[in-house]
């Protein structure tokens, strides 16, 4: 990742929550294969990698917000090919993953930065909360 272990990238590009879409699946196939080399060539051109394990923030920004669920639907395409610009799965625990929204002009921000102790700290809380181990 770049000084300080962080990455950051605009991707301009609209998110469609896939849960509350009412469209044939080849429809929804066609448009998330689309993002996925406009992801990875954005995150290309930055010139950095992603070291493991790492913090990756989606952050969906559009003129109006969906509800929590809804904006981790919406990131799924461009969360698997993020996870494929690292080069894992996006099941991988190295990963931390996390989605955001904000109001604006329609895009998706990437934020990829090297874990730390807090990272730790909060995966074990949340396991513990979850009742699984961390």
């Amino acid at each position: 990742t770049a000084a300080g272990g962080f990455m950051k990238e605009f991707v301009p590009l609209a998110t469609v929550s896939l849960a509350n879409e009412h469209t044939h699946w080849r429809t929804r196939s066609t448009r998330v294969k689309a993002q996925r080399p406009l992801v990875i060539a954005c995150l290309r051109a930055t010139g950095q990698r992603a070291e493991l394990p790492c913090v990756v923030v989606l952050t969906r920004t559009a003129p109006r917000q969906l509800d929590d669920d809804n904006a981790v639907s919406a990131c799924k395409g461009v969360r698997d090919s993020v996870a494929q610009f690292i080069g894992v799965d996006d099941r991988d625990p190295r990963v931390t993953w996390h989605v955001a929204q904000a109001k604006g002009k329609v895009s998706v921000r990437i934020e990829i930065r090297a874990r730390d102790a807090r990272d730790d700290v909060y995966d074990r809380a949340r396991a513990d909360v979850l009742g699984g181990a961390a």
